[in-house]
């Protein structure tokens, strides 16, 4: 099929005109996303804080990530940080990293004191911390300068354990990791987390989430070969599918030993795919590895939400894909299910990332879809930097508070109406391009007769959004009603498990685009079945505004898909990006 030039339909979903974008649309419209400035009434510098409750109804300009007063975090939750002295309405977590030098300076024996000062020593404000034990880089070169990660001890095995020469990301180092599958290092590793598990820390509290690492061209160790390396290593150091996958389940085996009783800490980085390519059929083990960990009682971290279209149909992390192109969360998926660590990392911000992701002005924007995306795989914690948090610091606060919660125990459920073009493979389907639509967590929007609408709202993606065909660098970041087919309605349905039946006492904001002159109304049901309506009149400002209705005693009776409310335009269409219900 040759690129799309015109309107048409591949795998039940309608594809959008991929014209260029024109100027106005390229001067980084990410004032679209920005959240509303207000008073906040805490004013202590070290405080990242909520957006304040507003107890009546308004429309302010931005948006608005507020919650009521009272709201807490559930304990298996936090932003995790290396450096950050600010403190969270939510849980906030430390970070230790400790490399394998540090605890067996000789070959069979074993010093964790550095490990146990670590601990003892964690902030003030933190809950306890994420935990790191890096093991598979032996050493890294910068600026012509060699340092030394693994134990000098293993440098006289060197003829027995070959060393892979990585490029890390954008070159800035060179990593070079232990062949892990090879038995003369597969053997002392294995002994290793067995000291580890003898010394009693995996017992300790204060860790939280604990990564179990495997090989990478990055410091994160996920499971990634790239096929040019792969090759490599197949002929020279002896990689084959099953020599992989036996020393990943057998290292995984061995964590899990050591932390009986507490494996639903244990996070193995690897997302399910294969990550690796050679020669050989790699395709399936990164699946089988995925089910072992979780067969053992561990959860998955992933490293990749800032590329926020990545892994949209990813059965092995509940992610998929249906015909229509709206993404579906399995919260049956072990980690989700049982609150075990399900973690990502959104930390590449700032002038560091420039060279990956473009301009900083762009930045902001690729932060907002993240962090919503995190938030709608039903992430529990979050790895973080300080520019991060800069990007949107209401959003962040909000963030820490929302991560790692079920329908039953959120106090809101959201919709983002969105759109991608993306290659057919990254969403699990044999199409050359397919639409992605909506960011969901407990309430959705799903097209219908009557209630049909259309992306609206270009925005310009970042440039490294690999998963995106040429022609379809941009999101859509809302959707609009269309009067001109007689589909003047966008509906909703909220899960029965966050609210059902009534009355109940909810906010409703709605953040929509103040374009046109019409007006349009949120329509719901009251308790005992009239309908009652609230009404906006737009006044074409071009702006991003959040509407706020406080409703005493709205009914949410519909079941299933069935709509529980909706938004009407007339005069003009109305262009909506983000509906969120709250629980008051």
């Amino acid at each position: 099929m040759t690129a799309i030039r015109h309107a048409g339909i591949v795998a039940g979903c309608i594809l959008l005109l991929a014209a260029p974008l024109r100027a106005d649309e390229q001067a980084l419209n990410h004032h679209l996303v920005r959240s509303a400035k207000l008073e906040s009434g805490q004013g202590e510098d070290n405080i990242v804080p909520l957006m304040p409750w507003r107890k009546t109804d308004d429309t302010i300009e931005g948006w608005d990530w507020s919650l009521p007063p009272g709201v807490k975090p559930i304990p298996s939750s936090g932003l995790i940080f290396g450096r950050e002295k600010r403190t969270f309405p939510g849980n906030k977590l430390g970070d230790i990293s400790v490399f394998w030098r540090d605890v067996e300076p000789e070959e069979g024996q074993y010093d964790f004191s550095s490990v146990r000062k670590k601990l003892a020593s964690l902030p003030k404000d933190v809950i306890g911390c994420r935990f790191h034990f890096y093991a598979t880089v032996a050493y890294r070169v910068r600026n012509g300068q060699k340092q030394l990660l693994g134990p000098k001890w293993m440098q006289k095995y060197a003829r027995q354990i070959p060393l892979i020469d990585m490029t890390s990301v954008e070159g800035r180092f060179q990593l070079f990791n232990y062949a892990i599958w090879k038995g003369e290092y597969h053997r002392r590793y294995l002994r290793a987390i067995e000291a580890f598990g003898r010394s009693g820390i995996p017992k300790n509290k204060a860790l939280r989430i604990v990564y179990v690492g495997a090989i990478s061209k990055s410091w994160g160790e996920e499971m990634y070969i790239p096929r040019t390396v792969g090759l490599w290593c197949e002929k020279n150091a002896g990689l084959t599918p099953q020599r992989l996958e036996k020393c990943l389940t057998e290292r995984l085996d061995a964590w899990g030993k050591a932390f009986k009783g507490r494996e639903g800490i244990l996070a193995w980085v690897g997302a399910g795919n294969s990550g690796v390519s050679g020669k050989g059929d790699f395709s399936q083990v990164g699946r089988r590895v995925i089910k072992h960990a979780y067969d053992l009682g561990m959860g998955q971290r992933c490293g990749f939400v800032e590329n926020y279209l990545y892994h949209l149909h990813n059965p092995a992390i509940g992610q998929s894909t249906d015909a229509r192109g709206y993404l579906h969360v399995d919260e049956t998926c072990p980690p989700i299910a049982q609150g075990r660590a399900f973690g990502d990392e959104n930390e590449e911000y700032g002038k560091y990332w420039v060279g990956r992701f473009g301009p900083l002005s762009t930045h902001a924007y690729r932060y907002h879809e993240s962090m919503i995306r995190t938030l709608q795989m039903r992430r529990n914690y979050l790895w973080m930097s300080g520019s991060s948090v800069d990007m949107d610091p209401p959003l962040t606060a909000y963030m820490s508070l929302a991560l790692g919660r079920k329908a039953t125990d959120s106090p809101d459920a959201f919709c983002y109406l969105r759109q991608s073009i993306v290659r057919g493979s990254a969403a699990g389907k044999k199409s050359k391009e397919f639409a992605i639509k909506n960011f969901e967590r407990w309430l959705i929007q799903r097209d219908r007769d009557g209630y049909r609408t259309k992306a609206a709202v270009k925005v310009p993606q970042h440039k490294s959004m690999w998963m995106v065909p040429k022609n379809y660098k941009f999101d859509y970041i809302a959707r609009r009603t269309d009067l001109a087919s007689n589909n003047s309605k966008i509906g909703f349905a909220l899960d029965d498990r966050f609210l059902s039946g009534g009355a109940h006492s909810v906010a409703i904001k709605v953040t929509y685009h103040d374009i046109g002159s019409g007006k349009w109304t949120l329509v719901y049901t009251k308790h005992g079945g009239a309908t009652a309506r609230r009404t906006i009149q737009c006044k074409n400002t071009k702006k991003a505004l959040t509407a706020t209705f406080h409703l005493t005693d709205a009914s949410f009776g519909a079941k299933g898909d069935a709509l529980d409310f909706h938004i009407q335009a007339a005069g003009e269409d109305a262009t909506i990006s983000f509906v969120r219900v709250i629980k008051t």
